[in-house]
């Protein structure tokens, strides 16, 4: 907090006196308030009312390309529910299915995201490498939902997501 002052003073100029009394376990506690009486609508006073709450991805989601490099699909701060394609190919003669890492983070680095799930495509048809493309489309819903569907040719193909949960 003493620093944040000292850019505000830096910044007006003069000596504007600053609340330094609010508590921030309170100030989380009454907009945690403030937002479910929003999205209920349970609130009869005018400035709760006039509130537009716009969820939005606090992280990056994507996946792991050549390189251990990290490829964002749907963009930090992008409006919720919010859906992007991709196209991959087939590194492999004949390759049957592809399991695709999920990853959530801010870095170009694989190693410092999170990994959320891995996307199953099976049912890809025989091909030489290179030479098959699958469509996956990874979306996001208000519920926090994460759903993939993949086309190859055109063609809907069987997409599992699997992940495991931080609790037991």
């Amino acid at each position: 907090m003493p620093m944040i002052k000292k850019m505000f003073k830096n910044l007006f100029l003069d000596e504007t006196k600053f609340v330094n009394y609010l508590n921030p376990d309170e100030v989380v506690a009454a907009g945690a308030s403030v937002y479910a009486a929003t999205l209920m609508k349970a609130s009869k006073r005018p400035e709760i009312l006039g509130i537009n709450i716009v969820e939005v991805l606090s992280m990056n989601i994507g996946v792991e390309i050549a390189g251990g490099k990290f490829k964002p699909i749907l963009l930090v701060n992008t409006k919720v529910p919010c859906e992007n394609n991709f196209e991959l190919t087939n590194s492999e003669d004949n390759q049957r299915s592809a399991l695709i890492p999920i990853y959530e983070g801010l870095s170009d680095r694989i190693e410092e995201n999170k990994w959320i799930a891995d996307i199953i495509i099976s049912e890809l048809p025989s091909g030489k490498a290179g030479t098959i493309k699958a469509n996956v489309k990874l979306s996001i819903q208000l519920n926090g939902i994460l759903t993939a569907v993949a086309t190859v040719k055109g063609f809907a193909v069987d997409v599992s997501i699997k992940y495991k949960t931080p609790w037991k």
